[in-house]
């Protein structure tokens, strides 16, 4: 007798329930923070709070590879930043990445790079630079640290800078659709009264609208000093999206694919100290490179932003 499959229950797909993938993107974005330390799945699984006998087969799921090669491709994209940016000998490169043996890690480095160490650093110091290789990120930092003024107080909620004129000289206006500006930036939110409580509670926005219709919620921020600008905290759902868009929403969000945003403060590492203590999940501690101190977090449902340190124009 041949059984039918269909009637047979279908297991769940445990790397996709976007709780579950949250906890997951903690473990990726530990790696991702510290690639060059050891990372045995015991140890990744207590970061998570999955099992160690399911959490690598979750992780695979999730992002598409186990959690060992994860962690190797990140050794081997800091090494290669390394070697094109710096000048520094090779076996103090691959020892700071990660590696216990120089022989492996330019068999490795050749294998999924085809190139050796040498070849690779010979080749990329050789190519003139490109500002398109920066992170946009740090890109905005730099423009932010030529065009505006010097921030005027550090007494504020978490170290923000202060609002001070345009960064961008105004051009003439004939009245079209742009001559207003940008009003509401949305982003998803797994839970609203989750969202509320981390960025009013622990990022200190003000709440501007919150109103219902029926199970829709429109939900807006603030930065106290930006007016001008809302920021949506919107759950994906109807009437906006069907349910099972909604459900991929929440997917993506929980893995951390969608793009970064970015909060210029005055003080990036004052500001770490401060949002840390009031229970803000750092992903990135405050780091100095490409002129400017920057660190990373993200929100409850797997929002990530970046938290640049904006540096006064030199009088």
């Amino acid at each position: 007798m041949v059984k039918n499959r269909e009637s047979r229950p279908r297991r769940l797909n445990a790397g996709k329930d976007p709780r579950l993938l949250r906890r997951l993107l903690r473990a990726k974005d530990r790696m991702d923070a510290a690639s060059h330390e050891a990372w045995p799945v015991q140890r990744l699984a207590k970061v998570s709070g999955v099992s160690e006998a399911h959490f690598a087969r979750s992780f695979k799921a999730a992002f598409g590879v186990p959690p060992h090669r994860y962690l190797l491709t990140r050794r081997l994209e800091r090494a290669n930043a390394l070697l094109r940016q710096t000048d520094a000998p090779i076996i103090e490169i691959a020892f700071e990445t990660g590696w216990t043996s120089l022989g492996t890690f330019g068999r490795t480095f050749r294998q999924v790079l085809g190139a050796s160490p040498s070849e690779l650093r010979a080749r990329e110091q050789a190519t003139p630079y490109q500002l398109d290789r920066a992170p946009p990120c740090f890109v905005s930092a730099a423009l932010l640290r030529q065009r505006r003024p010097a921030p005027q107080s550090h007494d504020r909620s978490f170290g923000e800078a202060a609002a001070g004129p345009r960064f961008y000289e105004e051009g003439p206006s004939n009245g079209g659709p742009m001559s207003q500006g940008v009003g509401v930036v949305g982003l998803y939110a797994r839970d609203q009264d989750e969202a509320v409580d981390f960025y009013v509670g622990k990022l200190g926005f003000r709440i501007h609208t919150d109103v219902r219709n029926g199970d829709y919620r429109w939900l807006t921020v603030q930065h106290p000093e930006q007016p001008s600008l809302q920021l949506g905290l919107f759950k994906p759902q109807a009437p906006t999206l069907d349910a099972e868009t909604a459900r991929t929403v929440e997917e993506i969000v929980a893995k951390g694919a969608m793009p970064p945003l970015v909060l210029v403060v005055d003080d990036c590492r004052a500001a770490y100290d401060r949002l840390s203590a009031r229970g803000v999940e750092f992903t990135q501690a405050p780091t100095d490179r490409y002129g400017a101190v920057d660190a990373s977090f993200r929100d409850p449902a797997g929002n990530g932003w970046k938290m640049i340190e904006a540096q006064p124009v030199a009088s």
